[in-house]
């Protein structure tokens, strides 16, 4: 059988193709007429989560902020405690910067929508 979304042959006890991926559970029971009515109160794809931005708030900012820090206090203290070989502890900069970074960004966002209003 065919994809009918790309057009590779797949087997015909396929549930998937083999190409994209697609769903070709449908595809024997459209060819033979024998599909079933869809319900109504599903529909036939499911609608995808659509993320939505928070709200500024300062306590989430001041607490990114210091989370961050706490990174940046363990990456010294490995640093000072292990021998000069080891570079493992490295890695943990880049969570340090990252919520270092959202959290003061967060907490400019704030401060600039309360001076603006």
């Amino acid at each position: 059988m065919y994809c009918p979304m790309c057009a590779t042959q797949n087997i015909d006890s396929a549930k998937f193709c083999r190409s994209c991926g697609a769903n070709l559970s449908l595809v024997p029971q459209a060819l033979s007429g024998r599909l079933t009515e869809a319900s109504p109160g599903k529909s036939e794809k499911p609608k995808k989560r659509v993320r939505q931005r928070r709200e500024p708030n300062l306590g989430r900012g001041i607490r990114t902020s210091f989370m961050g820090l706490a990174f940046l206090m363990v990456v010294a203290a490995l640093f000072l405690t292990r021998s000069p070989g080891g570079f493992g502890e490295i890695w943990l900069l880049i969570p340090a910067f990252l919520l270092s970074g959202k959290g003061i960004a967060e907490i400019v966002t704030v401060l600039s929508a309360a001076n603006a209003a």
